[in-house]
């Protein structure tokens, strides 16, 4: 079933009804959906576009089997007798250039997998190069390029020297559904079950797929998550292992970072490492959008005091309960009984707690983006250091900034009321930035998954600056 992507979809659309030459390269992380995205807009083009996904065959084989996907289209069902001994690219884009009526609509063609046909032929792009520049740029023609491979395919897009730099005219990362885009794989869901099945899963349109829209998100988690006979129990390895050499030091890394902010020399530390040499693995999961590399706010990126953290949430809770229980779950005891004894209470709120700060600023920046917050955030991230004054360590959830105010936030995922002693530990720290940058007001805004105390709520009466959000409230705007 096909969800969402309505915005890819219409850039897709956006293309095809260009007078011109088009290029696409799709790319993101295996899992995200490419394929299904090229397959919804393919079924709307079926009699001028050529839907072909590449093999790690040779060029003459998969020239064979690009004939085999020009033979679906109406108008090249009878095809002379010679194309079948076509065994080059450029040939049989030559075939095909003749053969189009481009005064009719646009023509596309889709190479998807396309990284694999670089790995037998490592002139592929050269010669991907000659065909575009001598049959196809002047034509109009949309041709896409999707590929999991994301260094391999920076690497041909973005460097110089590369032959098909400067060629593509879109260049589209296909990116995990947001928080608030997961309603339609959960029509049935309270907003408390989809902020939840996002804590779990992230955005991910397969592992989304995998859930049961008629379970609730613990059956869920023991029938999927917890059970050995399913993708989702230890699809992290599987990927590790298809995206990346090396995958058991990437593992090492992500063991090391958990579920919760480490810095580099922490993660050398725990993995035995120098960190000179787990920079570059650490630079490929940026890439892969699995860690982030986070700043306090107000300081600069690469200040000693930046931390890494599991950007993806799928990642997070495999890492956090399900990595060094896999023995557990596959010799000794079930998915329910696990869930009941090893994901206690305390456990699991630990850790929707972390995760529920990354949807409060999900929010905030989507609020911002749609003109809600006004003059927009410039910037927004966490803070953690040192009250220079109390002379103790300090963390705030949210802190942000526009041209005219300073945003403080804080998050509390509990059964408890949000009470006026968590929003007195919030106002606490409004003298942290007094030396950074002066601003004309401050602006509150607490997250809660329960209720705020009434003394809370009377605060937030009296004063336009506090604001206060409850889980039905992120899905409103």
């Amino acid at each position: 079933m096909f969800i969402g992507r309505k915005k890819e979809l219409k850039i897709l659309e956006d293309l095809y009804s260009s007078p011109k030459f088009e290029m696409l390269i799709l790319h993101g992380r295996r899992r995200m959906g490419k394929t299904s995205l090229l397959n919804e807009f393919y079924k709307k083009h079926l009699k001028s576009c050529i839907f072909f996904s590449a093999d790690k065959q040779n060029e003459a084989s998969n020239v064979f089997r690009f004939i085999k996907e020009i033979e679906k289209i109406d108008g090249f069902l009878s095809l002379p007798s010679y194309i079948r001994n076509i065994n080059n690219w450029y040939d049989i884009f030559e075939f095909l250039n003749s053969k189009i009526d481009y005064s009719k609509n646009k023509f596309i063609v889709i190479i998807d997998e396309f990284t694999y046909l670089l790995k037998e032929d490592k002139a592929f792009t050269s010669k991907l190069q000659l065909i575009i520049d001598r049959l196809l740029i002047n034509k109009n023609i949309l041709l896409i390029l999707c590929g999991s491979e994301i260094s391999t395919i920076q690497k041909i897009i973005n460097s110089p020297t590369e032959p098909l730099y400067g060629r593509k005219t879109y260049d589209l990362k296909l990116e995990p559904f947001k928080y608030f885009e997961i309603k339609d794989f959960f029509p049935n869901y309270s907003p408390l079950e989809l902020i939840e099945t996002y804590m779990v899963l992230g955005g991910t349109p397969l592992y989304l797929n995998n859930f049961d829209r008629n379970k609730g998100v613990k059956e869920n988690i023991v029938s999927t998550l917890l059970n050995s006979n399913s993708i989702l129990f230890d699809d992290v390895n599987n990927l590790l292992n298809m995206e990346l050499r090396e995958s058991s030091i990437y593992d090492s890394i992500l063991e090391a970072i958990s579920y919760k902010k480490v810095s580099l020399n922490e993660i050398a530390s725990k993995i035995k490492e120098p960190t000179n040499t787990i920079n570059k693995y650490i630079s490929v999961l940026i890439s892969l959008d699995i860690i982030k590399k986070v700043t306090p706010m107000f300081l600069k990126e690469n200040n000693r005091k930046s931390m890494y953290y599991l950007k993806d949430n799928y990642f997070a809770f495999y890492y956090r309960f399900i990595r060094n229980n896999k023995n557990i779950l596959l010799n000794f005891i079930d998915g329910e009984t696990f869930y009941n004894e090893y994901l206690n209470k305390q456990d699991l709120s630990d850790y929707y707690g972390k995760r529920f700060e990354e949807i409060a600023k999900t929010y905030l920046i989507n609020l911002s983006n749609n003109n809600k917050i006004y003059p927009p955030l410039i910037s927004l991230a966490s803070w953690w250091g040192v009250d220079k004054i109390n002379k103790i360590n300090k963390e705030i959830d949210l802190v942000g900034y526009n041209k005219e105010s300073l945003f403080l936030g804080e998050c509390k995922y509990k059964n408890s009321y949000f009470s006026l002693e968590d929003l007195n530990k919030l106002l606490s720290n409004n003298h942290l930035f007094d030396d950074v940058v002066s601003f004309k007001k401050i602006q509150y805004y607490l997250f809660s998954k329960s209720k705020f105390s009434n003394d809370v709520k009377s605060l937030s009466d009296e004063n336009k600056n506090f604001h206060l959000i409850k889980i039905e409230d992120l899905f409103k705007d």
